[in-house]
């Protein structure tokens, strides 16, 4: 009557006192029941006479791999007939192969999630997670009227590391920074790592701008406290950009002016943070096309030396000079070392600028 009020149960346990004494498969039942005068012979035999009295029986704490694995290796009927499971040797439930397949499927899928959606480094969220996460803030900022802030980070000095130390360490730094920065945000926030020294944190819903600069200047504070890695003390710091929603409402523009805030940052020293202004725009433009006109400077023999004397007043007379580097722009006129030097180191033309 069990098997008949259950039409989907394929078999069930036979279990005593919490131990496991064999599994009753419904197909052997019927069958058995089916045959000429089956009640009249089977009605009084005890119920063991029907039952697999060697069970597949599996630890609820077996890893799914090695249970795969058994199964395979036991014998397939065990895919449909099912296994036992114990906790400690007592029963706690039954299995079938199917929910085992469907346990894989739905691992493979969280672990193809993951793939698509976290830094394989950091397992911090990535620039295609980051975004996702970004655009749903920006509709819920807008329906709160609140203000998001975007900070595009990159590390200062980390090339220098990287190279002297090896890409390990520079791997180890990577991870201990991501670790530094979660713990300097809400758990409501987001920071992402977009690539290489490259992270972005998402503030969404703060009340007010100042918010942002002490978000910030928290992370400028922990970063530069040393990082020990592998007996090795390294110290580093980082360039923040930061802009706002809704003053800049398009996703991507968030993003480019959050750049063009850090390059500005960067460009002062490093090791602080400066929000965006429209201004930023124009020096961003002068800047990309300084850096695409330097490479055609030094061929062309557009730069110059200017001496600057040096002057005993005692003596009165010029005993020395300083020689200055200028830029002689056919376009924009005579050029100061500020304007190009940081380009020159960023683009490796220094070396053949000071030659």
């Amino acid at each position: 009557q069990f098997f008949t009020d259950n039409p989907k149960l394929v078999a069930i346990p036979i279990v005593a006192h919490d131990l496991p004494r064999g599994i009753i498969n419904r197909k052997t039942v019927i069958e058995s029941f089916t045959k000429p005068f089956a009640r009249e012979l089977l009605g009084r035999k005890p119920i063991a006479s029907l039952m697999d009295r060697r069970p597949l029986v599996i630890d609820m704490h077996t890893d799914i791999d090695d249970l795969s694995h058994t199964i395979m290796k036991s014998g397939m009927h065990y895919m449909h007939d099912g296994f036992i499971i114990t906790e400690g040797g007592r029963y706690a439930g039954m299995g079938t192969g199917y929910d085992l397949m469907r346990t894989i499927t739905e691992r493979t899928q969280a672990n193809l999630y993951c793939l698509a959606h976290y830094d394989g480094l950091t397992g911090l969220p990535n620039r295609l997670l980051f975004l996702d996460r970004l655009s749903q803030t920006m509709a819920q900022a807008h329906r709160n009227e609140r203000l998001v802030a975007v900070m595009l980070l990159d590390l200062d000095r980390f090339k220098a590391i990287n190279d002297t130390l090896g890409h390990t360490m520079g791997d180890l730094l990577l991870k201990s920074v991501a670790e530094r920065l979660v713990s300097c945000v809400r758990e409501d926030d987001t920071v992402a790592r977009l690539g290489g020294d490259e992270f972005t944190i998402l503030l969404p819903e703060i009340r007010y701008i100042q918010d942002a600069a002490t978000v910030a200047q928290k992370i400028l504070d922990t970063l530069a406290q040393p990082f020990l890695l592998d007996g090795h003390e390294v110290f580093i710091g980082t360039s923040i950009g930061i802009s706002l929603y809704p003053f800049d409402e398009e996703l991507n523009a968030l993003l480019r002016n959050a750049d063009t805030a850090m390059y500005e940052a960067k460009r002062h020293g490093g090791n602080a943070y400066q929000f965006y202004t429209a201004e930023m725009n124009t020096a961003s433009l002068r800047r990309l096309s300084l850096e695409g006109a330097l490479h055609r400077a030094l061929e062309r023999g557009e730069f110059v030396l200017h001496y600057q004397p040096l002057v005993d007043l005692i003596r009165g007379e010029i005993v020395g000079a300083e020689a200055l580097v200028r830029w002689q722009h056919p376009e924009l006129g005579l050029l100061g070392p500020m304007e190009f030097i940081p380009l020159a180191e960023e683009n490796g033309l220094i070396i053949p600028l000071g030659e």
